[in-house]
């Protein structure tokens, strides 16, 4: 307790000093010569989107000789792992780093690092998928081809509600795509994950106010008179 005590001082004090360490971490860790280069470190977030939300399929059964990059998708591509490793590398190593930039005492947003980790995790069900169905799943006589940028649109939305407790994510997501072709699926993504936070646990920026002792108004239940 005392150790915390001094450690916390000198943070104080010395104020530039954690988040210049945090972002030589970071920095360290996503340059695109080192381990970037297995999680697309070259790219920007918003780059990083596009190429999520890529409608064409980026491998067919994981072969990465078989890539299909066009454009930023390039930036997943790598010779001798394939893009499901990528992804997951990407998933593990954003989250805590999202986590970690969130404790730095400078103004940093929480909102789009979580998108895009919904997202990549959307995108990696949805390259699962085509993998599993490369032709696509037939059924009543039709071919519904799989679209792995659908998956990464409900991905995203559905973890953006879930953490900050909002259902106007899947309006953002309809905004940021421009078409709604993915409502019902967004929708109930959204629904779901947002019901089940709710029952786990308060929102990011709930959570940020309770840690750091701020004055917020309480949560007013069902009935409740004073």
């Amino acid at each position: 307790m005392r150790k915390q005590k001094t450690i916390n001082k000198f943070l104080l004090r010395k104020r530039l000093v954690y988040p210049a360490l945090v972002t030589l971490l970071i920095s360290t860790l996503t340059f695109p010569p080192g381990f970037g280069q297995f999680m697309a470190g070259q790219l920007t977030q918003h780059e990083s989107l596009v190429a999520l939300f890529d409608n064409r399929t980026w491998c067919r059964h994981g072969v990465a000789e078989e890539f299909e990059y066009i454009g930023h998708s390039h930036g997943w591509k790598h010779p001798h792992v394939n893009v499901f490793i990528t992804l997951i590398l990407f998933i593990l190593m954003k989250f805590w780093m999202s986590a970690v930039a969130t404790t730095m005492p400078v103004p940093c947003g929480a909102f789009m690092p979580v998108f895009l980790i919904g997202a990549a995790f959307g995108r990696l069900v949805g390259e699962a998928m085509a993998a599993m169905f490369p032709d696509g799943i037939h059924a009543d006589g039709s071919v519904y081809p799989i679209v792995p940028g659908g998956y990464a649109v409900v991905g995203a939305a559905a973890l953006s509600g879930a953490v900050t407790h909002t259902v106007s994510t899947a309006v953002i997501v309809f905004e940021l795509t421009g078409q709604i072709s993915h409502i019902l699926p967004v929708m109930i993504a959204v629904i779901l994950a947002n019901a089940v936070a709710q029952s786990l646990q308060p929102s990011l920026y709930d959570s940020i106010i309770r840690i750091k002792k701020l004055p917020y108004l309480p949560e007013l239940g069902m009935g409740h008179h004073e």
